[in-house]
């Protein structure tokens, strides 16, 4: 998550969407700008799946070509438990947040504010729950969002590992 990413954060989205596409991995997200995109682009480009879980406009995400394309390619799957018009708000992405933990065996928090925001809420709420393993990227940088989720439970995930780490499906089992 973290709609508003720096450009290192940005990388490490769209590396770890490859890793994951290269190690058979279908990356599971809220589909929001930022880091949800750059993962799922990742995972794509590699030729790789994505699922995307919308706080929005299902009819507004599937109105260009690509995303249709990748659909149709059985490659991407949206889906929301809203109405498919259904406008953003702060309320539903919470709310999506559970369906996306749910859907995943993982989950890897590229970018956090602290104690602010729908991926700190959600992570501390997955941690609390003990839904999934919380991975969190770690390394020079980072928000002091990902440190305090690291404290709170989350597994540390070194931004070097992604470049050095020869099959991530192995690793994380």
């Amino acid at each position: 998550g973290a709609r508003d990413v720096d450009e290192a954060g940005a990388r490490f989205a769209a590396a770890a969407g490859r890793k994951c596409a290269e190690a058979g991995l279908t990356v599971i997200s809220g589909a929001a700008k930022g880091v949800d995109r750059q993962g799922m682009s990742g995972a794509l480009e590699s030729g790789g799946t994505a699922v995307g879980v919308l706080a929005d406009s299902l009819e507004k995400a599937i109105a260009t070509r690509e995303i249709r394309r990748l659909i149709t390619e059985g490659r991407l799957v949206l889906v929301t438990p809203y109405h498919p018009q259904a406008r953003f708000t702060v309320g539903t992405a919470m709310q999506r947040n559970k369906l996306i933990y749910s859907l995943a065996r993982y989950a890897l928090v590229v970018a956090s504010a602290q104690e602010n925001g729908g991926t700190w809420a959600g992570a501390v709420e997955n941690l609390k729950a003990g839904w999934v393993p919380l991975f969190v990227r770690t390394g020079r940088g980072v928000p002091v969002g990902n440190l305090d989720l690291i404290g709170r439970g989350g597994l540390e995930f070194p931004d070097t590992l992604l470049t050095s780490l020869k099959d991530l499906k192995e690793w994380l089992e």
